[in-house]
């Protein structure tokens, strides 16, 4: 009997995974979403920063359960049958492969988990007949030790961050930094050391906005932000520090914290922050 597909099925499928994926990164950047990581990493301290421990473990569990509920509707839908061995133990794992190799804690590396993991078997069966199961979890346990944080981590770790390329700034007559080239990639740490004029703030103000650069580029996360007001790069993710502290002297402490997070809270613009 062939397996005849509904009609709309991979749409109706390919709506509901986006949909799914859209609500889940905007909860985890939510207020929800960040008590959920807390709770996560140290139920403890979250409970003394006044986060409902209990309340939040309910509410992240139902909403997990209703969306693998969803998801087992679909299943039914595209399949046109419901078979009980298909939700038994090795499924269920393979399941939790997925979020491992693919990255857990990065809804694209749960996404490129599950594509990796489902194609893999298709293409080692013509090359390896059928030892291919031994070879297929061969190489999902050597993808989980040699990338701990998941095969989406690889893709950041080669790719860099933060590119310059040929910065230079004259004040005049005065070369503040010549042709400095540098690249820092996520997770990455990295040090300027020089002797008092230089070029360290010169290099950080240029970076952020402060100078115009004479020549150069300057790229972060693949786009140039070289020649952007200092707003608008600190909203991509580049903020600067001061070698003095410059606070608020007019606002209170927590004020002068929200400010901080001002490119954070865009939607928060008429709302009450602070007491």
């Amino acid at each position: 009997m062939q397996h005849r597909e509904a009609p709309g099925t991979r749409r109706s499928s390919s709506s509901c995974s986006l949909s799914t994926y859209f609500v889940l990164r905007r909860l985890d950047r939510s207020w929800f979403g960040r008590a959920c990581r807390a709770v996560r990493d140290n139920p403890e301290a979250a409970a003394a920063m006044g986060i409902n421990v209990a309340r939040t473990k309910v509410i992240a569990f139902t909403l997990t359960s209703a969306l693998a509920g969803v998801a087992g509707m679909v299943y039914a839908f595209v399949d046109n049958t419901v078979n009980p061995p298909i939700f038994g133990l090795d499924n269920a794992f393979l399941l939790l492969f997925m979020v491992i190799v693919g990255g857990s804690g990065r809804h694209a590396g749960a996404a490129i988990g599950a594509v990796l993991l489902f194609l893999l078997p298709f293409w080692l069966s013509p090359l390896v007949g059928h030892h291919h199961v031994l070879v297929f979890g061969v190489l999902v346990l050597a993808a989980i030790l040699a990338a701990a944080e998941g095969t989406d981590r690889l893709y950041d770790a080669l790719r860099p961050i933060l590119e310059v390329r040929g910065l230079t700034k004259r004040f005049g007559g005065l070369t503040a930094v010549s042709e400095l080239d540098f690249e820092v990639r996520e997770g990455e740490i990295l040090g300027m050391i020089g002797p008092n004029g230089a070029g360290k703030s010169t290099t950080f103000n240029l970076i952020a906005g402060a100078y115009p650069a004479t020549s150069g580029e300057v790229r972060f996360a693949g786009e140039s932000i070289l020649g952007l007001p200092p707003h608008q790069i600190a909203a991509r993710g580049i903020l600067r520090t001061f070698q003095h502290n410059r606070p608020f002297a007019g606002m209170p402490v927590i004020d002068n914290v929200l400010v901080g997070a001002h490119t954070r809270f865009p939607a928060a613009s008429f709302q009450k922050c602070s007491s």
